[in-house]
């Protein structure tokens, strides 16, 4: 481990001298796992000792990401003289919300939520904490849906909109001028609360943070963000910071600092448990695990036509059920055990060994790098105090962002909310405008 320690130092450190922002996507991604690593060595509690195969796991993840940043930048630098030349390209149009369309569905997705946890906002009004309600299910979801339709409105408008709307509402709040951003701020706050309140997650709550910490950082520099709204970015911080703890506490954690600590850590060790079991072991996903969001709806659909999936997506669907369904110890921190997380690296290891985890996450690290370029190249000026900017790309990067600081609980891709949302965000929620609007 003190050897993965130095190592992500330096590639933190290089990065960080070379690139300045901590936005940057080896900056972000190397200084999450520098942290972790850290936090590791620290030993607070007697942790499941780490295995060879999860030391190199992680080096090679590390090491493939910022090769495949890299090699995009040198890419880039290559074809920058045609893209000159191109009269047409679309890094000269803005692209803006179809506000509609995503209030709309915004809107829907609240309603539905609503009525699904209308039994569990009950609860907690009456007294109740999410320790109660989680014994109440058993330890299992705490919100069921079953039947095609009910299934699919979650998989193709709950889950999406509740993975982007942090993203895409940060990005709102920041660049427009009207009152109307904070109808943006407002409903991402709702949906957040709601998705909180169904199984008193911390995830959505650190989603928000730091999408919105992500694209302030992004504006910050092209344009006068006022005192006003430099203040709400702080009350922000502290409410969600204080929202947290108190999730924690009501899901009965007695020690909220040793909680965080676990929760940082949780995949190294959990990881490695699940890749030493017969059962994961024995699966191979061939590339399906990584990116199994993408596929997800679309087997679906076809399931319901009698076309089978092929071996690759079915292993990776049951190797993911079975991490969602096995607790395990991960040292002396918790007898009731942990469950589901798995370093973005280890995921790839799934799909394809070590030559597959090579693989996937320099093209991970490539298609990072990609956004933030496409990001970065589309802040063109400053105009009556609002940004005119691609908002499609700025939202996509966000997006990514908080993927990069959550990798070590998946590979984010995996997961059909996050995969479709960002389908939503770079083909649906976006209209091309040629004119220098900030709507």
């Amino acid at each position: 481990m003190l050897f993965l320690f130095l190592s992500t130092l330096i590639i933190f450190g290089l990065s960080k001298y070379f690139y300045k922002t901590w936005v940057h996507p080896i900056v972000l991604f190397s200084g999450t796992w520098l942290v972790i690593f850290f936090l590791y060595l620290l030993q607070l509690f007697d942790i499941t000792p780490l295995t060879m195969q999860m030391n190199i796991i992680l080096f090679l993840m590390i090491i493939s990401f910022a090769a495949g940043a890299l090699a995009y930048q040198f890419l880039e630098k290559f074809l920058k003289s045609s893209k000159k030349n191109s009269q047409k390209n679309d890094d000269c149009a803005s692209y803006s919300l179809r506000s509609k369309l995503f209030l709309i569905l915004c809107f829907v997705t609240i309603i539905i939520m609503f009525k699904d946890e209308l039994s569990i906002i009950q609860s907690l009004l009456g007294g109740a904490n999410f320790e109660d309600i989680q014994k109440m299910a058993g330890g299992k979801n705490t919100v069921n849906y079953s039947g095609p339709l009910q299934i699919s409105f979650y998989m193709l408008v709950v889950f999406p909109i509740t993975a982007i709307v942090s993203p895409v509402c940060a990005v709102e709040f920041f660049s427009r001028k009207d009152n109307k951003k904070f109808i943006f701020f407002i409903v991402n706050i709702i949906i957040v609360m709601l998705n909180v309140a169904s199984r008193g997650g911390r995830n959505t709550v650190l989603v928000m943070l730091v999408s919105y910490m992500c694209v302030y950082t992004l504006f910050g520099k092209k344009t006068k963000i006022s005192r006003t709204t430099r203040n709400n970015m702080i009350i922000m911080f502290c409410c969600c910071s204080v929202l947290i703890v108190s999730l924690s506490v009501s899901r009965g954690i007695s020690d909220v600092f040793l909680s965080f600590y676990a929760y940082m850590i949780t995949a190294i060790p959990l990881g490695q448990v699940f890749l030493n079991d017969l059962f994961v072991s024995s699966h191979l996903s061939y590339g399906f695990f990584s990116v199994k969001g993408f596929f997800q709806p679309i087997y679906m659909l076809l399931n319901y036509f009698g076309i089978h999936a092929p071996e690759g997506y079915e292993n990776a669907v049951s190797v993911r059920e079975f991490m969602e369904a096995s607790y395990y110890s991960i040292g002396d921190y918790s007898v009731t055990g942990m469950n589901s997380f798995m370093p973005a690296g280890a995921i790839a290891y799934v799909d394809g060994r070590y030559v597959g985890e090579i693989i996937i996450m320099f093209l991970y690290g490539m298609f990072s790098m990609w956004i933030y370029y496409r990001q970065q190249s589309n802040h063109r000026a400053v105009w009556n105090g609002g940004i005119i900017c691609n908002k499609k790309d700025t939202a996509a990067y966000a997006m990514c962002a908080y993927g990069l600081f959550l990798s070590f609980a998946m590979l984010w891709f995996e997961r059909s909310g996050y995969a479709v949302g960002f389908l939503y965000i770079m083909l649906l929620f976006y209209s091309k405008r040629h004119k220098e609007t900030t709507e």
